[in-house]
Parts: C-alpha cells; sequence; structure tokens
C-alpha cells in the first residue's frame, strides 16, 4: 500500500541540522522521529540526537562513523543531498507532520475497522476512541513538551510584564467575578481542577452557575455539563437571576407586568457563549469528547461538571477507587485543553455532626483522591439561616487558603459581591 510520505522534506528538515548546529534542539519540539516515514530517515535523526545528547558535532563525518554499521556512506549522502534554507525548518516539519497524520488516519480507520469486527466491542467505546484519536491528530502541536527551565521562567516573566501592562489583567487564568476571591485565587488557573463542594442547599450548583454567568457575559466560552438538572431548569435559574425575579413566583405562575418586563429586558444574546449538555447518564469519555469537539469546533475556556458523583466511571472495585479514575481523567482533560475544569462534589454527613458545622477537605465525598487531584477547593457556606454567606478556600495548590464573603440572595440563586454587586457589567 502506498502510505503518504514527503521524501523531500524529511531530508530537507535533516540538512537544517547540517547548516545549523543549534537546530538540533528545535527540531525535537517540531517532529519526532516517528513522523518520518523513511526508515533511513529516521536511523539518521535519531543518530544525529544521540551525537548531540553525547556533546558532539552533528555532521557527515559524525554520521558517517555512528551510522557505518547501518548504512553506506554513500546512502548517506544521498539521503541528506538536498540543500535546505534553515530559516525553513517549521515548513519543512509541518510538511512531515502533514503526512504523518494522513498515515495515522490510515491506521486509525484499520483500527476502526478491527474494533466493529471483534466480538463484544462497544460501539459508543469505539466511535469516542476513534473521535479522541481523529481531534488529537487535529489539535497536534509540537511533538514534545520538554522545555528548559531557565526559558519557561522567561516566558513566566513575559506573562507578568504584560499582566502589568495591562494594568492587572489576568492572563493564563479567568476571573471568576467575585472580587475578593479573585485576588485570594488570581482566578481560575489554565490546567486546573477545581471543586466546588457543599451539603444539599449550601449553594454548590448556585455558585457554579454564577460564575458560568459571569464568564459568558465577559466572553468566554463556557461548556456547563449538568447532571442533576435539565437544562430548562438552568435557564429559569439564569433569567430570574439576571432579572432578580424569585424563582418560586416564576415556577408558581405569580409573575407581575413589571416581573415580566424585567425578564424580557435581559439581554440573552450575552449568553450565547454559553453550551449546555444535559445528557442522561453520562460518563468522562462522553464529557472528554464533547470537550475536545468544543474546543476544536468554537473554543472553549472553562468547563463546569455538576456533579460528580452522578458520573459514570470505568470499572473498579469499590465506588472509591472509580471516584479516583474519574478525578484522575478529569484532571489530565484540564490539563490536555490548557482550562480549567470546574467539578461540582457532595460532602460526607461529617460536617453536619461538628458544631459550626464548617466544611474540611476530609468531608469530600467517597474518595480522598477528589482532595489529592484538586488544585483549587471551595466550600460555599452558610453559618446559619439569614446569616452572612461566605466561600471558604479549603485548599489552593499555588496559593493561601482562608475565606472571602459574599452575598447568596437565595430568592434568586445568586452570589453577589458584598455590597458593590457583580463585576461584569
Amino acid at each position: 500500500m502506498n502510505m503518504p510520505h514527503s521524501t523531500e522534506a524529511e531530508a530537507m528538515a535533516l540538512g537544517c541540522i547540517l547548516m545549523d548546529q543549534s537546530l538540533i534542539h528545535v527540531l525535537p519540539n517540531l517532529a519526532s522521529p516517528e513522523t518520518f516515514h523513511s526508515e533511513r530517515h529516521r536511523q539518521i535523526y535519531k543518530t544525529m540526537l544521540d551525537i548531540a545528547d553525547q556533546g558532539g558535532v552533528v555532521d557527515l563525518e559524525s554520521l558517517s562513523v555512528a551510522l557505518a554499521d547501518k548504512m553506506e556512506i554513500g546512502e548517506l549522502n544521498q539521503a541528506l543531498s538536498h540543500v535546505p534554507d534553515p530559516r525553513n525548518l517549521e515548513l519543512y516539519t509541518e510538511k512531515v507532520r502533514d503526512t504523518y497524520r494522513l498515515r495515522r488516519l490510515m491506521e486509525i480507520s484499520a483500527t476502526i475497522t478491527t474494533s466493529c469486527q471483534e466480538h463484544g466491542a462497544s460501539g459508543k467505546e469505539v466511535v469516542l476512541a476513534a473521535e479522541a484519536a481523529i481531534l488529537g491528530l487535529a489539535n497536534d502541536g509540537p511533538m514534545h513538551r520538554d522545555i528548559r527551565l531557565g526559558a519557561a521562567m522567561g516566558e513566566n516573566l513575559a506573562s507578568l510584564e504584560k499582566m502589568h501592562e495591562r494594568g492587572g489583567q489576568y492572563l493564563n487564568s479567568i476571573p471568576t467575578g467575585y472580587t475578593r476571591l479573585d485576588a485570594m485565587t488570581a482566578g481560575l488557573g489554565q490546567g486546573d481542577l477545581v471543586y466546588i463542594a457543599g451539603r444539599p442547599g449550601m449553594g454548590k450548583t448556585s455558585l457554579a452557575f454564577c460564575i458560568t454567568m459571569n464568564m459568558a457575559r465577559a466572553g468566554r466560552h463556557v461548556g456547563f455539563f449538568s447532571l442533576e438538572m435539565p437544562y430548562s431548569q438552568l435557564a429559569l435559574r439564569a433569567h430570574c437571576a439576571q432579572a432578580r425575579i424569585s424563582i418560586q413566583k416564576a415556577r408558581n405562575c405569580e409573575l407581575g407586568k413589571d416581573d415580566v418586563r424585567s425578564l424580557a429586558s435581559v439581554p440573552l444574546e450575552r449568553f450565547e457563549t454559553c453550551i449546555i449538555d444535559d445528557s442522561p447518564s453520562m460518563d468522562v469519555l462522553h464529557i472528554k469528547s464533547k470537550c475536545r469537539r468544543w474546543k476544536h469546533e468554537r473554543g472553549l475556556d472553562i468547563v463546569f461538571i455538576d456533579y460528580i458523583q452522578l458520573l459514570d466511571g470505568p470499572k473498579a472495585e469499590n465506588r472509591n477507587l472509580q471516584l479516583g479514575a474519574i478525578s484522575k481523567s478529569l484532571k489530565a482533560l484540564a490539563k490536555e485543553l490548557s482550562i480549567p475544569v470546574v467539578v461540582m462534589s457532595q460532602l460526607s454527613r461529617d460536617s453536619e455532626r461538628r458544631t459550626d458545622r464548617r466544611p474540611l477537605l476530609a468531608d469530600l465525598r467517597d474518595s480522598g483522591c477528589l482532595e489529592q487531584d484538586a488544585d483549587l477547593v471551595l466550600f460555599p457556606f452558610a453559618p446559619e439561616v439569614g446569616g452572612d454567606s461566605e466561600i471558604i478556600v479549603g485548599k489552593q495548590r499555588n496559593g493561601p487558603t482562608g475565606s472571602v464573603p459574599v452575598c447568596f440572595a437565595k430568592e434568586f440563586c445568586l452570589f453577589e459581591n458584598p455590597y458593590h454587586g457583580q463585576v461584569y457589567p
């Protein structure tokens, strides 16, 4: 079978190394040996990397010595006979990667066929695995994530300088819209796994959805997976919160003319960047597949999942191990897509047995892995009915813990900054 490839682009990429030694440290971030179709080119590339790792000079002489038992000098000269322009290295490697994608698509197609023919194969699992593999090809970037610490510190300095120039505007995180919470956490960071946990009635879904609305109004692309409530109930909450209309009045059809006018005045177009998925019986594969698709098709800045105890997971000996596997998978998703993944979780009843009833990390229900995997854990908490509400920062991997005051208008299911309302207009 004739597999897609570009012998010329492969030779040009390798030739760039011979013309500019410094590119031997750049090429691995653009293409790995397995992306080369020619076995001869793969051998030459691997040998170049070995010579460089040993501190040697990569040239025809060193290559001919290292490859003496694998190919003749004439064969080596022929493989590297092209004269490239080192400034075009990225163009050459993009061609190499593109033909690699086509070969991988052919391999994926063959794998799909084989999987479909196997007895006991699940159609859903085959579809999701194929989708993940194909979207992975579409979203591929540099082949390696290795980076020198000094270079990483330089990137960080550039980000901090840009943040300073923009008057403190966050660059690698997303503000929640709650001023004091953002001051403590610097927003929700890219690649972070965040848990919002609480006992029933403490407002964990309300807080998550208020943050969702704040971010949508700011133009962020938000995904909200609702395993507990249908989209219609979430829409009602959003509408009533924005119009400051009692949800109970709306549900009981007790709205007056002023209420209807207030609801009609809400600018619905400002929430178009938020997508709700309330599919029944969701599992992690469904969420990962949908997130990859959203990221590829429309962009995705943050994801909310309400809530983890209702998610189906991989088979395990017990529910604790199953939730642990789900949590690790969601953390991996956050890193893969470089977005915050915010997950709601129930708390055990232990907090209700304590005098002050303040939640602790140990109260996270069913699995200690949730506490370990989390970069940030938030507890919405009301000390007593009608008392002042607060958001407790129970864990923060890169910052302090503590609590911040908020106002919780329960009849609207609306969290607000104390005395100042919400940040976003």
